[in-house]
Parts: C-alpha cells; structure tokens; sequence
C-alpha cells in the first residue's frame, strides 16, 4: 500500500495538517485499525530472525487492507507515525512505562506552539496537550502531569480508574525504539500468550480476552462470555480475518470465559464510597434504598441474610433474599422478577475505594455486541440506583 492508500482506508483524505486533522487521524485510526495481538502472535511463530519480527509499517498497512489486522503499541505507533509524516506533521516517538517499564510506545506532535501526546498504541481516548491538566473524555477523566524529562497520564475515573502511563519525554534514538519493539518479542508476555483485541466504537472499547468481549465506557463495564465459535465471532465483531484469529488462539490456547452469563458494572467514585456500603449492606438501610421501588418490608433469615418484600401499585410484589459477605464487601440480591440478580461491590483502586453496583444477566446476551440498545438501558437503571444512594 502507498501513503495515500493508507489514508484512503481510514476514508480520509490528504489535507493541511492542522490540529483538527490530527484529531480525525487518530479517530479514523483508533475506530477502524484494531488493537490486536493476533498478528503478532502469527508474525512471531512465522519470522525466526529476531530483527525481522517486527511489523514495519508497509507490512502493518498491508495486513490492515488485507486481514482486517492491527497491531499492538510498537507497530500501531510506527505504522501512525509512517502515515502523519506522509501528510506533513512532525512527529516524535516516545517510549513509556505501562505495566512494566519502558513497554509501551506513543507519539509526540509539535503543532500550534505547543506539543500533543497521541497516543495510538494503547490508545487513550483522544489526543492531549502536554500541559498538567484534567480531561473529561468518553471513558472517564484523565489527570496528566508533566516535567522537565517525563509526563504521568492517570485513569481518574471510569472503568480502568488507577491506572498510569509514564511516558519518558527525552531524546529517543531509533535504535533505542527498535530494541524496545523487539524486547517485546517474548513467548511469555501478555501480547505473545494471549489473544487480545481492542477497538473504539462511538465513545466505546470493545475489548477481547481469555474468552469474554467487554464494552467499557466512563461509567460502565459489561461482560459478555463468549462461549462457542470464538474465531469466527470476533472475526464478525472486530472485522479481522477469521482465520488468522483462528491460528492465533490455536498456538496460544483458547480458555474459557470465567462468566457463565453477561454481568453489566456501573461505578460510583467518591471519598463516600466505604460507608455508604457499610450502610447499605445493613437491613435498615438497604430498606431505605429499597422504598423508591414501594413499599418495603424487610426481616432477617439467616446470619448476614434477610429477605424483603417490595409493593408498587399495579404491579405483583417482589421478593427479594438479600445475602451480604463483608470479608469480600458484597452485597447480593436475588429477586423474583425483573434483573433476577444484582448487588453491589466495594472494590478497591490505587485512587482508593469506589462502590460498583451491578446485574448478572440470564444468558451471554451477546446481541450486545450489535446494539447497544439494550445494555445502555440496563446500565442506565443501574447508575440511577447508585445516584439514589444520596438519599441514604
């Protein structure tokens, strides 16, 4: 493929490369080139030479417009970093700290006076001036903080809340990028034992590992086990060709989803988080929540146990067996009708505790995966019965 193929199959076309192209590259890029260890798992068994396992980004591009692949970080950022040259920007690349050190790669664009972070490899959820500031984005707010040598991005909030880049801002030698990219070349690491794939869909991820697809967006987490016929469902899902993703979970192995039946997750951030839990796992305060729903009777059944008893007008009354765990700070419900099941978490994050508030669904629902129709209504409910916890 040539450069103006490349942009071509982002349906783009070549213009001044000002700050807002920059920004519909990345989107293009983000929404249409998955993040996926497929080819990379292909590419290593397949290549012996160390130095040729890389995908350099005629080959990248190639098997984008061919396989429907992508990449992870070090391809995805030189396979970017090919095409914004091609159209005029300058660009550098930086070598950055995610889970491990110096495993990850971004860009850095000069444009407006001023130096952009973009960030394709993971990817962050859009581009961000390298100044300290708070993003609010579509997956949550980002908190960056920068210095002489090194800046720090911070999930704040959302579904991957304590999270952290670091990203070394120094002078970066080609010869120092190409040795991280290939460090990365090793059977045991995340990208090389696992089948993942990643992609931006409307201010979503869809993301796939070890069996199950989750949607995740600024407030919400689903899961959705796949359970059969994974090669040829995610090939549909992601646009990837199947039997690449085939071979992929071949050599590397195919688990199963821990899930039985899809789970949607909704997050409360807050320094409130720990008592509300506290107050909602006892029998008076849960019947305090409850009373939005009618009226509520609750009494005991067992140790750490009650069950209650829920009357609208017009409507049959429900009955709920309410079941707490405080070693795990799970609070469970199982209702006669409606969301059969749901509860609430008390999960813990690097940025301190957050209250979860979640439903386990009947089946995979993997209709999900096509509309968003119904998980979005779900998610909704749930997010308005943690709202309603103010009034506790």
């Amino acid at each position: 493929m040539s450069a103006p193929e490349w942009i071509e199959a982002l349906e783009l076309s070549p213009r001044s490369p000002d700050l807002a192209f920059l920004r519909e590259l990345f989107r293009a890029f983000n929404e249409k080139v998955p993040v996926e260890s497929a080819s990379k798992i292909v590419r290593d068994r397949e290549v012996d030479e160390p130095s040729e396992k890389p995908r350099r980004p005629e080959i990248f591009w190639n098997d984008f417009l061919e396989r429907g692949a992508g990449g992870t970080c070090f391809a995805r950022v030189a396979a970017f970093d090919a095409l914004l040259r091609k159209l005029g920007f300058s660009s550098r690349r930086l070598i950055a700290d995610i889970l491990a050190p110096r495993s990850h790669a971004a860009l850095l664009v000069p444009l407006g006076g001023r130096d952009w972070l973009v960030d394709v490899g993971y990817p962050l959820p859009e581009i961000c001036p390298l100044d300290p500031a708070e993003y609010e984005t579509a997956r949550g707010t980002l908190q960056l903080t920068a210095g002489a040598g090194s800046a720090r991005l911070l999930f704040a909030t959302g579904p991957e809340a304590g999270r952290s880049i670091v990203f070394d801002l120094r002078p970066l030698a080609e010869a120092e990028f190409e040795e991280a990219w290939r460090r990365t070349f090793v059977r045991t690491s995340l990208f090389l034992s696992s089948v993942i794939v990643r992609r931006e869909l409307e201010g979503r991820v869809l993301r796939f590992h070890r069996g199950e697809v989750q949607i995740l967006d600024a407030s919400s987490r689903t899961r959705i086990p796949l359970r059969t016929g994974r090669a040829g469902k995610l090939a549909e899902i992601f646009q990837i060709d199947r039997e690449l993703l085939a071979c992929a979970l071949d050599w590397t192995g195919d688990p199963e989803p821990d899930l039985e039946s899809a789970r949607i997750e909704v997050f409360r951030e807050g320094e409130d988080s720990a008592p509300l839990f506290e107050t909602i796992a006892t029998p008076e305060g849960y019947r305090r929540f409850a009373e939005g729903l009618g009226r509520v009777q609750i009494r005991p059944s067992g140790e750490q146990a009650s069950e209650g008893l829920i009357a609208a007008e017009r409507v049959e009354p429900v009955v709920e067996s309410i079941r707490v765990d405080r070693g795990s700070k799970l609070l469970t419900i199982d209702r006669s009708s409606g969301l059969r099941r749901t509860g609430f978490r008390l999960e813990t994050t690097d940025l301190g505790a957050r209250l979860v508030r979640f439903a386990q669904l009947p089946d995979s629902r993997e209709e999900f995966l096509r509309s968003d129709l119904g998980r979005g209504r779900i998610a909704a409910i749930l997010a308005m019965d943690l709202a309603a916890l103010s009034r506790l």
